[in-house]
């Protein structure tokens, strides 16, 4: 089921991109729709794309990688989408970048980075979008997925009293594919100015320029937050309250080499965190913050052929408002991408 999507004059539009080129692939349409209808706009980027080897060993020719080379390549990439974002209307000062370290966004959540849920909370709280675009948690790259829980995290900190509509888009993974989403349909002249968009990213187009500009079509999609799929993972993993007990799914085959990452959020805005080696023995276990050893809560696990599951008591039961979990490979080897992304717990009257 898909529902149209329309922007006003009265619409403050805040679109959060992990890297540059985001932006443009999930909302150049967007954003045009959203300045022609008077609406405002600010895009903010989390990094720079700095850590993106393969396309710049090809075009430098180049096999040595270092820390200089890096930041070359993110200021490259940062030029790029600034130009991206002009063609599509937006000014230099509505474009705001966090530089932060590429692929790193999943490590800055699990460490509970104050500066960075600090500075998300400020731009909400400054900005006070109607519409929030972000990520997906079902989008393949780590860094698309921990942007999403991250903002969900700061959302919940910043406990705006303006209703604010959450859309989510994924860039390596198919929308068509998953129900209930929101449609907005571009005009030609949008499509056009899409493909200018994604065109300036030079660096990027120079390998995937086919794969890039096919996201300048017809119709951008995206999940309302209100009817999002994103309970289970698409791994078949998924996680759910149960009065006060968060019981964590693990459905099929678990390798040696996985991990489980569980982020919670408590009522007084304190984010927890642990990292449990797959796969687990039955039994019970105490569970600890990884980043500062304090108690989460008691952990009952069982194991069977078809699923493992887990039953967490967390100290903080009655509140924790917000619980994500998420499967993934220890050590990534040449692989970025994950087989699913971070899965949110819902409650059983959800």
């Amino acid at each position: 089921m898909t529902t149209s999507l329309s922007i006003t004059a009265q619409d403050r539009v805040l679109i959060l991109a992990p890297h540059p080129d985001d932006e443009s692939l999930s909302s150049g349409g967007l954003i045009q729709a959203s300045l022609a209808a008077g609406a405002a706009v600010r895009v903010l980027l989390f990094t720079d794309g700095d850590n993106n080897p393969w396309p710049q060993r090809w075009i430098e020719k180049r096999w040595f990688i270092g820390a200089s080379e890096r930041a070359r390549w993110g200021a490259r990439r940062r030029a790029e989408a600034q130009q991206a974002l002009r063609s599509l209307g937006v000014a230099d000062e509505q474009v705001h970048f966090l530089g932060l370290p590429d692929t790193g966004l999943t490590d800055l959540l699990i460490r509970a980075d104050s500066e960075l849920l600090q500075a998300l909370v400020d731009e909400l709280r400054e900005f006070r979008p109607t519409r929030l675009v972000i990520p997906g948690l079902q989008d393949r790259h780590p860094d698309h997925s921990a942007a999403h829980v991250l903002t969900r995290f700061a959302m919940q900190l910043t406990r705006s009293q303006t209703p604010i509509e959450v859309l989510s888009y994924l860039v390596h993974t198919d929308l068509t594919e998953l129900p209930s989403t929101r449609v907005l349909a571009l005009t030609p002249p949008q499509i056009r100015r899409k493909r200018e968009a994604i065109a300036a990213h030079e660096t990027q187009v120079r390998l995937s320029g086919k794969r890039f500009l096919g996201f300048a079509k017809q119709h951008e999609y995206y999940i309302a937050a209100a009817t999002a799929p994103d309970a289970v993972s698409r791994s078949g993993d998924f996680a759910q309250w149960r009065t006060d007990e968060l019981l964590v799914h693990l459905r099929g085959k678990i390798r040696r080499g996985e991990e489980l990452l569980l982020a919670l959020l408590t009522a007084d805005g304190t984010s927890l965190h642990a990292r449990l080696d797959l796969p687990l023995s039955a039994g019970t276990r105490t569970l600890r913050d990884s980043h500062t050893d304090r108690l989460i809560g008691q952990l009952e696990i069982s194991v069977t052929a078809q699923e493992t599951l887990l039953s967490l008591q967390p100290e903080f039961a009655a509140r924790i408002d917000l619980a994500f979990a998420k499967r993934q490979k220890k050590r990534r080897g040449l692989m970025v991408f994950d087989r699913a992304g971070w899965f949110e717990a819902t409650r059983e009257n959800d």
